[in-house]
């Protein structure tokens, strides 16, 4: 009997300010935390074995940004928080770290929508919002104008205080056209939304019945 060597995942959630490192940089950042550390990590093609989960655009602070990692010991969750976050840079923070099954589904292929948080805005604008027949353009080469209805491309919006809403995109539309792209257009802004807080509060999956189910769970 030929024996294979036994992985641990670990699911970490982190927090980023929106002056964070870009997605490109953040994989090294990771590997990098990992080996400094001292945990005995699994090898992936090129250093620790790390799968990245959708991340939120640059220029937007996010309490969601997930990691799953690999590590050939098991270990308590909190000695490995504590391990890692001296090591953690560049804007982010680990908020969390959880245990998984191996053989869980990746991050990129689970999630599917997202929901940010987006102030001040007033209730007069929400509403205008709710009701907005503004359109996006989609541009093609050959000439054809394509119009994309903003409203259509959100999934639900909702007010959540005095001056905050919460925007929940598909993770899909939201890499065609950009957060900022949207927002702009759906708020009739022409000088953009420099004056925004955009937040990415949380990631969503569906459901066997079709409904949205988020991918943190609150604790008791």
């Amino acid at each position: 009997m030929i024996e294979t060597e036994k992985n641990f995942k670990y699911r970490i959630r982190m927090s980023k300010s929106s002056e964070s490192l870009p997605r490109s940089q953040v994989r090294a950042m990771l590997g990098e935390a990992i080996k400094q550390s001292g945990v005995n990590y699994a090898l992936g093609k090129s250093g620790p074995k790390i799968a990245l989960g959708p991340c939120s655009g640059e220029g937007e602070a996010s309490i969601s940004e997930y990691a799953d990692i690999c590590l050939k010991e098991s270990i308590d969750v909190e000695e490995l928080k504590l391990k890692l976050s001296p090591h953690i840079s560049g804007g982010f923070k680990i908020e969390e770290i959880n245990e998984i099954p191996y053989g869980l589904c990746s991050l990129e292929s689970l999630c599917e929508y997202a929901g940010y948080i987006i102030s001040p805005i007033d209730g007069a604008k929400f509403k205008a919002m709710d009701k907005s027949k503004a359109e996006i353009e989609i541009p093609h080469e050959n000439g054809i104008r394509e119009f994309k209805s903003v409203r259509r491309l959100i999934y639900d919006m909702k007010e959540l205080g005095r001056d905050e809403v919460e925007i929940i995109i598909k993770l899909a539309t939201l890499r065609s056209f950009g957060l900022e792209r949207i927002l702009t257009a759906l708020l009739g802004l022409e000088g953009g939304v420099s004056g925004l807080n955009k937040l990415r509060r949380e990631l969503y999956w569906l459901n066997a019945q079709g409904s949205l189910e988020p991918l943190r769970q609150e604790k008791n």
